[in-house]
């Protein structure tokens, strides 16, 4: 696996998902994904969110503090960690008033295949996931994969599709993109589609320089398409 630049504008679509488990994400699933179709990923993002009480951010507060997170802004509570010089983490709190209740949501972006490939650092992001969230956490993932060398854009994106066996239930096809949203068995996690399950979206770009990037996103995409 090798690298990729991912363009991290984020369009979080908050959907009611499921955890997979303490200790794994969906980032795993499209790690291990990748890993097992000899795609090549260069950059990807995770984002999960979970709602927690007062009392129970005061808990954790000197636990984020401790382990290498600044407080970035101190108009709100936004803490960042260089996890990596290609590792970025973000944790931001979210009060809410009315339902005396914080949204605690983290966002790491950068090199993950460097993530899983170094085990202090994967050792670092387990322990503050692991410390942080609980199994009512929600989570959504994406990368960005190279064509391999292939010159065939369309190919790439049907041997994908048929890689992971998706059952297409969405397509959206503008003239510089392509969108494909379905049910694939390689993913957990599900979010109901008007009259069907989904659980991942793939999509083909083609940029201003002619090329054509990939990306997936289970159970949706997280990043620009």
């Amino acid at each position: 696996m090798s690298k990729v630049i991912i363009q991290s504008l984020i369009a979080v679509i908050i959907s009611h998902v499921l955890f997979l488990g303490r200790g794994e994400t969906a980032l795993h699933e499209l790690i291990n994904f990748a890993d097992a179709y000899q795609y090549q990923i260069e950059t990807g993002e995770l984002l999960i969110k979970e709602s927690i009480s007062f009392e129970t951010f005061e808990k954790i507060k000197s636990f984020i503090e401790e382990t290498g997170f600044l407080h970035s802004d101190q108009s709100k509570e936004k803490y960042v960690r260089m996890l990596s010089p290609n590792i970025t983490e973000e944790l931001t709190i979210v009060k809410s008033r009315k339902q005396q209740q914080l949204m605690l949501n983290y966002h790491l972006s950068g090199d993950v295949v460097e993530l899983f490939e170094n085990k202090d650092l994967y050792n670092q992001f387990k322990s503050l996931i692991g410390t942080i969230y609980t199994n009512n956490m929600h989570n959504y993932a994406c990368v960005q994969l190279t064509g391999n060398g292939i010159i065939d854009g369309g190919y790439f994106f049907e041997k994908l599709q048929s890689d992971l066996m998706i059952t297409e239930v969405n397509r959206l096809v503008e003239e510089d993109f392509i969108v494909v949203s379905g049910l694939s068995d390689q993913f957990k996690s599900e979010i109901p589609v008007e009259d069907a399950g989904m659980n991942v979206q793939i999509a083909s770009r083609i940029g201003r320089d002619g090329e054509t990037t990939f990306t997936i996103g289970t159970p949706i995409l997280t990043t620009e398409y």
